[in-house]
């Protein structure tokens, strides 16, 4: 008949084990630093990347003021020609003008409307080429919903024009 003994061992932590996890410490902080450096290169390139981007390709921006005063009851317009001005528009009401784009060389034309006028405003095309010596009619409709509050409601159609 065999007898079986039992062992137990204890784990005892030896200075050779406490440089081994120094060392994995060390180790780990080396990688998070690397992986941190990468990524403030990459925000870094992005970054130098959008501002070449606005600085080279952007050529020139076109502002147009645009107004309308919305009103209960009757509605008037404004024939001026140096803005937007859709003057008094009841609820429930649309408007449409309309501005010539004219391009001395090749183009990528983008429309965009800012301000508190911009909700109501929609544009036949937002985002289109042009050739050199090409002119385009952009007609700018205005929809003034039933729910909105009477008031002066203003802002600016933007012409962005790229190199294409």
């Amino acid at each position: 008949m065999k007898t079986s003994k039992n062992i137990t061992t204890k784990k005892h932590t030896t200075k050779s084990d406490t440089k081994i996890d120094l060392k994995n410490s060390l180790h780990m902080t080396t990688r998070l630093k690397v992986v941190l450096l990468l990524l403030f290169v990459l925000i870094i390139g992005v970054g130098l990347t959008i501002i070449f981007f606005y600085n080279y390709y952007l050529l020139n921006i076109t502002t147009i003021n645009a107004t309308v005063s919305i009103v209960e009851g009757i509605s008037g317009f404004d024939a001026g020609n140096q803005s937007l001005n859709f003057a008094h528009l009841s609820l429930g009401n649309t408007a449409m003008k309309s501005f010539i784009i004219t391009a001395d060389r090749n183009v990528l034309v983008r429309v965009r409307a800012n301000g508190d006028i911009a909700q109501f405003l929609n544009f036949s095309e937002e985002n289109f080429y042009m050739n050199s010596g090409e002119y385009k009619h952009v007609n700018v409709t205005i929809n003034i919903p039933e729910h909105v509050t009477p008031g002066n409601y203003s802002g600016k159609v933007l012409v962005y024009f790229y190199r294409s």
